[in-house]
């Protein structure tokens, strides 16, 4: 009896075992990091997605980052949404997951490392109720001025915040100046060239014939210089007085850069590139085979970089002779910057972003999605920053590499400009989100003898500081 009873319950409990067996898999989870991919560089929020691939019921998945436990979840999709803000450029970190399921038995994905780069990140955008075609200007304060086709100039400070708004008649393309005693100046589509005080308030405003799309610049005397549509280049003393204009044949949108010695270089949509003499007598000019809208470089040697519409980045001595010119797919708006070993830099609306060597050859090209009409600005570490009509600010190398690209939410004319802290400033037109855009780079702006559009931080447009 004993013994009967002794072989039911053994064969209860086989059969118990079988049963236990056949329902569940021998095998623990498969676990598998499918985003992001080993070796990848990241920044700001990361989603990290992880697959897990059973038979049985899983209970819960956990996620390690640098071996601490950093969350858990019992529900698809296993994702995490890993903020990496605060943690340290270039910093490595390694991540596993763990999934366990209705049984207990837990399974094990690889261990990925990956590493964070802040480059790139935005920190803050202003929105604003026009598009933004003004590139901003950085006060000695670092404050930051730009204007926008709501009329407004607008004055930001670094931590994104508005510090004052100054409202004009019509939309500003027209990219600030800022004097050494603070001073803003600016033009307006309703005719006017303004100056304001830090605080905002107004000292004056001159009237011209028509819209003042031009940036204005800044002798070493103080003399401002800036461009009208109504065909003419304006001198304006410190006091908003006139001391004299000349006469072009067609609007001048291109912005002037200033010599060491006084000289007043500028384009105008009557296809001449002009020399002026301090005293606004003509110099030299020379004719292009279209508008020209960029504005010049000066390099230390006193070459004068320009580009056109008719394809060419044109290359002048200061006695007017053509040094060179290179041909391009398309019009040619974006104004040259110079690098520390001469190359120029600049864009084109053949969708090519340009580095051409001080001989007039081509050193290389990156394809964007769309017009480069922005000019670049270049850092004090070599990164050379530029915007796209197909809404990307990039960053590359010397020698063209892409190190990074950041989305913006509408195509980029601005151009940008770097803070003492690496921090880049850069307007987009976007017809849903127009704003200014605070995105983190690496290094200021660089010592060269033209690093950005107007020269300085300040858009001063003059050569030699």
């Amino acid at each position: 009896m004993k013994i009967r009873t002794l072989l039911f319950f053994l064969i209860l409990a086989l059969i118990v075992l079988s049963r236990s067996i056949g329902c569940s898999s021998a095998e623990p989870p498969e676990v598998q990091i499918i985003a992001p991919e080993d070796g990848s560089i990241v920044s700001g929020t990361v989603d990290i997605a992880v697959e897990v691939i059973t038979e049985e019921q899983v209970e819960y998945v956990e996620l390690f980052i640098d071996d601490v436990l950093e969350f858990t979840t019992i529900s698809e999709p296993y994702i995490y949404p890993w903020q990496t803000a605060s943690f340290e450029n270039n910093s490595l970190h390694t991540i596993y997951a763990k999934a366990h399921d209705e049984y207990g038995r837990e399974g094990f994905s690889d261990t990925i490392t990956v590493r964070i780069s802040i480059l790139g990140t935005k920190k803050w955008r202003y929105e604003m109720d026009g598009i933004v075609k003004s590139s901003p200007a950085i006060g000695l304060d670092g404050t930051i001025y730009v204007g926008s086709y709501d009329g407004y100039l607008y004055a930001l400070n670094p931590n994104g915040t508005l510090a004052w708004r100054y409202v004009t008649g019509g939309g500003i393309e027209s990219s600030p100046a800022v004097a050494s005693n603070g001073t803003i100046y600016f033009g307006s589509s309703d005719k006017y060239i303004y100056a304001l005080n830090p605080d905002g308030s107004l000292v004056w405003r001159y009237q011209t014939g028509s819209n003042v799309d031009c940036t204005p610049s800044i002798a070493y005397d103080g003399t401002i210089y800036v461009g009208s549509r109504d065909h003419y280049l304006y001198a304006i003393n410190p006091d908003g007085s006139l001391k004299w204009r000349y006469l072009t044949n067609a609007p001048v949108q291109s912005s002037p850069a200033i010599a060491s010695d006084g000289t007043i270089y500028f384009g105008s949509w009557d296809c001449y590139l002009y020399a002026l003499n301090p005293d606004g007598s003509l110099l030299w000019r020379y004719q292009a085979g279209s508008y020209v809208v960029s504005s010049p470089a000066i390099g230390s040697d006193g070459t004068i970089y320009v580009g056109s519409d008719d394809y060419y980045l044109y290359a002048f001595n200061p006695d007017s002779t053509l040094k060179w010119r290179y041909l391009t797919g398309e019009a040619v708006n974006s104004s040259p910057a110079i690098g520390t070993d001469g190359t120029v830099y600049f864009g084109s609306w053949d969708h090519y972003f340009y580095a051409v060597n001080p001989v007039g050859s081509l050193r290389w090209r990156y394809r964007t999605g769309h017009i480069v009409a922005s000019s670049p600005a270049i850092g004090s570490d070599g990164i050379v920053y530029v915007g796209s009509y197909d809404e990307y600010l990039y960053a590359f190398s010397h020698n063209g590499a892409l190190q990074w690209q950041t989305k913006t939410w509408g195509k980029i004319y601005s151009s940008p400009a770097i803070d003492t802290d690496g921090v880049i400033y850069v307007g987009c037109s976007g017809a849903w989100i127009p704003a200014l855009y605070a995105i983190q780079g690496s290094g200021s702006l660089a010592d060269t003898p033209w690093p950005m559009f107007n020269h300085d931080i300040e858009h001063t447009g003059k050569a030699g500081l």
